[in-house]
């Protein structure tokens, strides 16, 4: 019979007091990593003192190919962002959409996709996110189909490859999958989802993607309306 000890509610209690502060963060004013970080060292010492953890087996638990993994992928943003590529992409398919919504949402899309391929999808949204406001504004558009599907299909892309999302990586270390096996069982899957979200955002916005808009000027390419 199942028996919740000791050790279990006083860790049990400590991860819903952290998500608890976590959740929170508007209402208290305290970052959420500092409440992460604190609910880490909660642990820790009372795992030190019951006797059922320890620093060492905390630093045994860490995934430092996750850890390295997110470094990287920060370095990488930070340069990428400061060369405005992320910027010109966006204005780009934004001009060859050619006013239509429809076709700017599967360019937009699909941008997003390939690019949590590689990227973390968290990552992606945040930087397409102002750029999508800034280019819907300029073409007179509302954004909300266009976020909802660069959240979404971030999601999905992020899901397909091994790098494309931390829990990915976790996986694929704990049970040693490779790049090429993981896209490979993932990527089906994930072209359908990719397909049905589309699909789902057109019937949704039916009437708005149906309106066509005045694209930005092809002089402008930084879309500098």
């Amino acid at each position: 019979m199942f028996e919740l000890t000791t050790p279990m509610l006083m860790a049990a209690g400590i991860l819903v007091f952290t998500f608890a502060g976590i959740f929170t963060e508007p209402f208290h004013g305290i970052e959420r990593a500092k409440f992460a970080m604190a609910g880490a060292g909660a642990v820790i010492i009372a795992g030190q003192i019951l006797g059922f953890y320890s620093p060492t087996l905390a630093l045994q638990a860490i995934d430092w190919n996750v850890v390295f993994l997110l470094a990287i992928m920060m370095i990488i943003v930070s340069i990428m962002i400061s060369t405005g590529g992320f910027e010109w992409l966006a204005c780009y398919l934004a001009a060859k959409s050619g006013g239509s919504q429809l076709k700017l949402m599967l360019l937009l899309g699909t941008a997003v996709t390939v690019i949590s391929l590689l990227l973390d999808n968290v990552t992606t949204v945040i930087i397409f996110g102002p750029l999508i406001i800034l280019i819907c504004r300029g073409m007179g558009a509302s954004p909300i189909p266009y976020l909802l599907a660069a959240a979404l299909l971030s999601d999905t892309g992020g899901v397909a490859t091994l790098v494309g999302d931390p829990p990915n990586l976790m996986i694929g270390s704990a049970a040693g999958i490779d790049f090429n096996t993981f896209i490979l069982h993932m990527g089906p899957p994930v072209l359908l989802a990719w397909g049905a979200i589309l699909l789902g955002l057109r019937y949704l916005f039916a009437s708005e993607l149906a309106v066509n808009v005045s694209p930005p000027p092809a002089s402008q390419p930084f879309c500098l309306y």
